[in-house]
């Protein structure tokens, strides 16, 4: 009878003490969701407020989101992105750099805060930032931007190897090529940049009439390839 009211005791406890462990799992849950809930509202709310020209109201939209939610990484860099629209690269900077705080190998973190550097005339800074984003991840749009921070930097070997391979990442990306035809003609390449030129009226050309890329911004890039063209081939 004693060794199965000691049974007795020992499940039941054994039982509240489960129960209690499921209670605060369910509540800690809870309570993550609602954060995460709470940082995808002052998003969404400040995103609208910003895109309705509500700069100041969107300001204190995502200052009291990321007052609520410290840690969400979304909210400081688009709050950062806000602030370096406005031109307050310092704000910006200081927002990016709470993002790798956060998270040491943030990928945008890193690229915005490079972004901001070459903005505020600190093109080593973000030379060097740009190179430790990539030696994370590495893709065409981001060998470009680095090359396009090396073009800028009058350094022009680096900034050909860049461009490459942004090309060879994505050879279909018409911005790419732009950049290295450009490059080419500084460098005095006339021959080389005459042939990308033809292969970007060539892939401009191409898309069709509905293309999501299909823009001004396309047909205007069009027009300045031709021309381009038209220069190289008289010369």
């Amino acid at each position: 009878m004693k060794r199965n009211l000691m049974k007795y005791n020992f499940s039941h406890n054994f039982s509240r003490f489960s129960l209690k462990i499921s209670i605060i799992l369910i509540c800690s849950l809870f309570f993550i969701s609602c954060k995460q809930d709470s940082g995808s509202t002052y998003l969404s709310k400040a995103t609208r407020l910003y895109e309705e020209g509500k700069i100041d109201e969107a300001k204190i939209a995502y200052q009291e989101g990321i007052k609520e939610n410290p840690k969400n990484t979304e909210l400081i860099l688009r709050y950062g992105n806000l602030l370096e629209d406005k031109k307050d690269f310092d704000g910006a900077k200081t927002q990016y750099e709470k993002v790798l705080s956060i998270k040491k190998n943030h990928i945008m973190g890193m690229v915005n805060l490079a972004i901001v550097y070459r903005k505020k005339g600190q093109l080593k800074r973000a030379i060097e930032i740009m190179e430790s984003a990539l030696s994370n991840k590495s893709e065409g749009w981001m060998q470009d931007v680095l090359g396009n921070m090396y073009d800028e930097n009058k350094q022009f070997a680096e900034a050909k190897k860049w461009y490459e391979l942004a090309v060879k990442s994505e050879p279909n990306e018409p911005e790419f090529v732009t950049d290295l035809a450009n490059l080419k003609l500084k460098i005095g390449d006339k021959k080389g940049a005459l042939s990308d030129f033809k292969k970007i009226r060539q892939m401009l050309s191409d898309l069709p009439s509905d293309s999501e890329n299909a823009t001004k911004d396309y047909n205007k890039q069009l027009t300045y390839v031709s021309d381009m063209i038209s220069i190289l081939e008289r010369n």
